[in-house]
């Protein structure tokens, strides 16, 4: 392999912990806008890529000869997607290379990235991103490699954990909680205020139990594009008073971390409505609903936690669900770099390999009838040959540093010849 084909993994963007909602917001790619977006990277000079647009992240997955590079001609798309000044961009993006990309990758395939730990959409998006990318012909080896083994990280840790049932298990119980108090849900409406994972599979989850009016209201520019995809009812933020009258069901997923929903427009709400009760679930963290709706006669009020209360999984079961997959992913880093490293070292082995059979060719045919002691006394002298002489050149090279540099070649011999029989106890 040639160096100019070696290349290194990178991700560079923007997430729920990097950057604002409103940068965010800005950076999201919708499904009509990708084919213009890629060929801006591709313009910018990156050929091996793919591009993850979600609610709680805007990423480029790459590979890079150079990463840092790379990584500008990212940011620089992004100013110019955003209409951010590049130093903004630069300051609400992360830049991880190697196997910090790595680790990174794996934890986003595996939803531990996400501001809903075990959510399971992300994994989906991240394939299909894959796809697309694989059949735009964006995808080299060392790309591929890499997503590969993240999406097997990613089923070992759905496989051996807990967190992707604990989440689904919390929607689960936000349709038991539905169903105790609006009986048959088949002419309920529902409204989701924001464009997070978690809103949307509550909202799957209230679908399959026979829920089928649902609308989507944001502040996001993409709120309209997000609502077609889903197949929901559009309602423009400027009407929410409007929207949360009608709405049986308010599920609340901005990911804004701040309080979006007031008192004041849910006691309106209840007036305009007579005071049918409305089911508040607050999928936030921290809360976006003010949690003096709850004084209310007719607001129920559900954060995450209530519902992991009803679903009788609690916050101590989820954080040791965490815990365990990120050691998985701890685990599959250090799996990852020693494939790669293999990888990396194989040509030098192969060029050692081929030199030693030339050796060993060159003395046969110099003495056909040489005998086998002989060939092989010959082969052993020949091979250590010239590392002996480079050894030699370095000690005579540094009277100074004698002692170091006979160390230095011990050590070298040691982990060469010895350490494998070491590791085997011979």
């Amino acid at each position: 392999m040639s160096q100019d084909e070696i290349t290194r993994v990178a991700v560079v963007g923007a997430n729920h912990r990097s950057s604002s909602i409103n940068l965010r917001d800005r950076l999201f790619v919708t499904e009509a806008m990708m084919p213009e977006v890629v060929q801006m990277l591709r313009q910018a000079d990156l050929k091996h890529f793919l591009l993850m647009s979600t609610c709680d992240r805007v990423e480029v997955q790459l590979a890079h000869r150079a990463p840092e590079i790379g990584a500008a001609s990212v940011r620089d798309v992004f100013s110019a997607l955003a209409k951010v000044d590049p130093g903004e961009i630069e300051e609400l993006t992360y830049l991880l290379t190697d196997e910090r990309a790595a680790r990174h990758m794996f934890a986003v395939g595996a939803s531990l990235d996400s501001q809903i730990i075990g959510e399971p959409q992300v994994l989906g998006q991240m394939k299909e991103s894959y796809r697309q990318a694989d059949e735009d012909g964006r995808i080299n080896e060392m790309l591929r490699r890499t997503l590969q083994h993240g999406f097997r990280v990613a089923k070992r840790v759905r496989t051996e954990t807990e967190i992707a049932r604990g989440v689904v298990s919390i929607a689960s119980a936000a349709v038991s909680v539905a169903r105790n108090l609006h009986g048959d849900m088949g002419d309920k409406e529902a409204l989701v205020f924001g464009l997070g994972e978690m809103g949307e599979l509550v909202s799957e989850q209230l679908g399959a139990a026979g829920l089928k009016s649902f609308g989507l209201t944001a502040y996001a520019g993409r709120t309209e594009a997000v609502a077609r995809q889903r197949g929901y009812r559009f309602e423009p933020y400027e009407a929410l008073d409007v929207a949360l009258a009608r709405a049986d069901i308010l599920i609340c997923a901005t990911g804004s971390g701040r309080i979006e929903i007031q008192y004041e427009q849910l006691e309106a709400a209840l007036l305009a409505r007579r005071h049918r009760p409305i089911l508040v679930i607050d999928t936030g963290i921290p809360a976006e609903v003010d949690v003096r709706v709850e004084a209310l006669d007719d607001i129920y009020l559900y954060s995450l936690d209530d519902l992991e209360q009803v679903a009788m999984r609690g916050r101590t079961h989820r954080q040791e669900g965490s815990d365990q997959a990120w050691a998985i992913v701890d685990e599959e880093v250090g799996k990852w770099q020693s494939c790669e490293l293999e990888r990396d070292v194989a040509p030098a082995i192969t060029d050692l390999h081929t030199h030693c059979e030339a050796i060993r060719l060159d003395i046969l045919t110099e003495a056909p009838e040489i005998s086998a002691e002989e060939a092989t006394r010959r082969l052993v002298n020949r091979l250590l040959h010239g590392p002996i002489e480079t050894m030699r050149r370095k000690v005579s090279a540094s009277p100074q540093e004698h002692e170091k540099a006979v160390a230095e070649i011990e050590k070298a011999i040691a982990t060469l010849f010895y350490q494998h029989d070491i590791e085997k106890g011979e």
